[in-house]
């Protein structure tokens, strides 16, 4: 981990809250985390939030497209994947958490905020 802001139960980083929870949900299916990264909230205009760790574990539910699951076996770090008007990076310390992305109402239902 970096010199990063240390979160112990909620932080946000841009467009998405990242908060612990007990347990992944029994809905949420396991998602390929290519390498050594996961992509924990894609982004349409290419600026990813991103866990580089080997030991990560990233799920997703269809019962929930705004929410997405963390497993983490060590430290790790959030990072904005961005080169300019970027976040700074967030830690994670070992053990299982929740991502939610921002999302806004509009005449057509809800949709996930823009970062």
């Amino acid at each position: 981990m970096t010199n990063s802001k240390k979160i112990h139960t909620c932080g946000d980083q841009g467009d998405i809250r990242i908060f612990r929870v007990d347990a992944i949900p029994s809905t949420a299916v396991a998602q390929p985390t290519p390498g050594d990264r996961a992509i924990v909230a894609h982004s349409e205009t290419g600026h990813h939030h991103v866990v580089d760790s080997p030991c990560v574990g990233y799920f997703t539910s269809p019962a929930d497209p705004f929410t997405a699951y963390l497993s983490l076996a060590e430290d790790a770090d959030v990072k904005h994947l961005r080169g300019w008007d970027t976040h700074a990076p967030i830690a994670l310390t070992k053990g299982t958490w929740g991502i939610r992305r921002a999302r806004e109402l509009t005449p057509e239902g809800y949709r996930m905020v823009q970062d």
